[in-house]
């Protein structure tokens, strides 16, 4: 749609690579924003002047890993933002501690694009129903 702006996902990886990869694979449907660890990505959510919709996350970081991103969002206003969980594992505990951390879902990397579109599309779609 002409004069559509597009839908801002938050980036939060430490690898530089595995973030160029997920900006390559959403750059068509996307703006995205970069983050290298938690505590950066806590700072783009409360400094950016652009929304951001939704949130791929990975796991290990240093500074602030994924679980730590995740408990220090809880209660706070980006509490209901859409966030999938990217990881190397594929340890159901780690999957099971994410989704019960508040995570929208989990992706084991390697990832499909199209899948990982998918799940990133339908995301940020159940997270509007209640806008």
């Amino acid at each position: 749609m002409p004069g559509r702006s597009k839908q801002t996902v938050l980036i939060v990886d430490d690898q530089e690579i595995n973030r160029g990869i997920l900006k390559f694979i959403l750059e068509n449907d996307y703006d995205t924003l970069e983050a290298e660890n938690g505590l950066r990505a806590l700072d783009i959510l409360k400094g950016s002047k652009d929304r951001v919709n939704a949130i791929l996350l990975d796991v290990i970081m240093p500074e602030m890993d994924g679980y730590g991103f995740l408990e220090a969002i809880r209660g706070t206003k980006y509490a209901d933002l859409p966030i999938i969980v990217l990881t190397g594992s594929t340890d159901s505990e780690e999957e099971n501690r994410a989704l019960e951390m508040g995570a929208w879902d989990f992706i084991s990397k390697p990832y499909q694009p199209q899948i990982l579109l998918s799940r990133l599309r339908n995301a940020i779609a159940r997270s509007q129903i209640f806008v």
